[in-house]
């Protein structure tokens, strides 16, 4: 049945679950040095529960800053660099930073930012758990 009301991109399955979002860069994903978006928001309401960094490929040539967030243009209010700071491979859990928005109150888009000077080789996945707010 048509609503007249536009859709919307970010994820949410209709059961109580976690949900997450996940997203694979490198260091020569396009436009990694300034942020790239994660393919889908999360939804208002969402409540974000952790994120993981994986280092999949260690990191050559540097030590690379690996932050995630919403906040334009550092997007680093998730993840700060400091947070990443030696890792050299695997998975880390990253506590959210302090003061960061925990509740959400709009469809957001979340950023993954690295700073490659100088990196020659490096990937990495990054996961946003969060539960949305479907308890009606």
């Amino acid at each position: 049945m048509a609503t007249n009301t536009a859709g919307t991109a970010a994820r949410e399955l209709h059961t109580q679950q976690v949900h997450y979002l996940r997203m694979a860069v490198n260091f020569a994903t396009p436009g990694i040095a300034s942020g790239v978006a994660f393919p889908n928001l999360l939804p208002a309401g969402a409540q974000i529960l952790n994120t993981l960094v994986h280092i999949t490929t260690a990191f050559v040539g540097g030590t690379p800053a690996i932050t995630v967030g919403q906040n334009a243009t550092s997007y680093n209010d998730m993840v700060a660099s400091t947070d990443t700071s030696g890792i050299v491979g695997g998975t880390t859990a990253v506590t959210i930073a302090t003061g960061a928005n925990l509740l959400l109150t709009a469809d957001t888009t979340v950023y993954v930012k690295l700073n490659p000077a100088s990196v020659t080789a490096g990937a990495l996945v990054v996961v946003v758990a969060y539960v949305p707010n479907n308890d009606a």
